[in-house]
């Protein structure tokens, strides 16, 4: 497979929807996606990993990554999402991934 991975977390109902929200966006099909409990070595489950060519992007570094290489108004998104800090990016996504499961909850599905 030479498509790109987006890891995530398919027990969080934040990640299942964001993915379902990318997908619609994706309509080329150009990324794949995977649950993080199936990498190897199997991450701790803090952050989304998106694995292109061979490196990974973690936390908001991902996002904008993913985005970009989705392409469209994702990629203009992303190319906007650069000219804030990395530092305040990954403050926003630190928070926002602390408390995903008690502001989204939990599922036990699988996609």
């Amino acid at each position: 497979m030479n498509k790109p991975i987006l890891w995530y977390d398919t027990n969080c109902n934040l990640c299942q929807r964001y993915v379902r929200m990318t997908r619609w966006f994706d309509k080329n099909d150009r990324v794949h996606y995977q649950s993080i409990y199936e990498k190897e070595p199997t991450p701790e489950v803090d952050s989304i990993i998106f694995t292109l060519a061979g490196q990974d992007s973690i936390r908001s570094d991902a996002v904008l990554a993913h985005w970009s290489h989705i392409g469209g108004f994702l990629a203009f998104m992303a190319w906007w999402g650069r000219w804030l800090p990395l530092s305040w990016r990954d403050w926003l996504y630190d928070v926002v991934a602390r408390n995903r499961y008690r502001w989204f909850g939990t599922c036990d599905c699988d996609s």
